[in-house]
């Protein structure tokens, strides 16, 4: 499911940026098993159970690998667990897998640096027991020890490539998600602040037409007064005016 913000106009905006980032995670994730699955299969040539010179190969496997066939797959696939939990984890702790990796990497160390994998000495004593040792390995697995020491590297390898392009790309899909997490509170903000003026401006527009409408009924008030003491005054001023004629001729 996409991930998804609303505007300032309330719709709500599809994250195509964020679609398509989560669905390169996948990818990388994935990829990643898919990556440990080759390192499994690889390893698996390790498990056959049938093979007629089993003691000569058990033999074999402790002077390549430097343990007994069953301690080794033992530890083995208790680290491929660790693995495949991590990487198949929501979200990828780099530091954790590249850490289990390095696990698988140290307990094969010993084959892939083994003398055995080297060119073989046609004069050297133990010539003949080290060819048996490498043909052993080879009837066994149907791999040459050198392909099967090529194969686990480029696999492991290709692990840790994975591990460091996904979590890159995690970091990638943090950060796009943090920003549109501040772009939606800014739009939220943004609504507030649309919700408060238009609130302060309703407030003013009822305040002003109060005030208008307490004016005029004052302007009315004094011209009702005013108009009635005008009136009053000019009853008045004729019958003064005759008190006062008739005194000044009675004088």
């Amino acid at each position: 499911m996409g991930t998804k913000v609303t505007s300032s106009s309330g719709s709500v905006l599809e994250e195509p940026e964020i679609q398509k980032l989560q669905m390169q995670a996948k990818i990388f994730k994935e990829n990643s098993l898919n990556k440990l699955n080759a390192l499994k299969s690889t390893t698996q040539l390790l498990e056959r159970q049938t093979f007629s010179g089993c003691i000569l190969y058990q033999q074999a496997f402790a002077q390549l690998f430097g343990d007994s066939v069953r301690t080794f797959k033992f530890q083995l696939s208790q680290h491929m667990n660790n693995l495949e939990t991590l990487l198949n984890a929501e979200t990828l702790h780099e530091m954790d897998s590249k850490s289990a990796l390095s696990v698988i990497k140290v307990q094969f160390e010993r084959f892939i640096n083994s003398d055995l994998l080297k060119p073989l000495d046609i004069y050297s004593r133990s010539f003949s027991s080290d060819r048996e040792v490498i043909e052993t390995f080879r009837d066994y697995t149907k791999m040459t020890a050198q392909t099967f020491k090529e194969t686990i590297i480029q696999n492991m390898n290709s692990i840790e490539q994975c591990i460091i392009e996904r979590a890159s790309h995690e970091q990638e899909l943090k950060m796009t998600l943090k920003k549109l997490s501040e772009r939606q509170l800014q739009i939220q903000q943004c609504k507030v602040q649309e919700v408060q003026s238009s609130v302060t401006s309703s407030g003013d527009e009822t305040s002003s037409g109060i005030v208008s409408d307490e004016e005029i009924d004052k302007q009315k008030l004094e011209a009702h007064y005013y108009g009635f003491q005008w009136q009053r005054f000019r009853k008045i001023i004729p019958a003064d005016i005759s008190v006062l004629a008739h005194n000044a001729i009675g004088q």
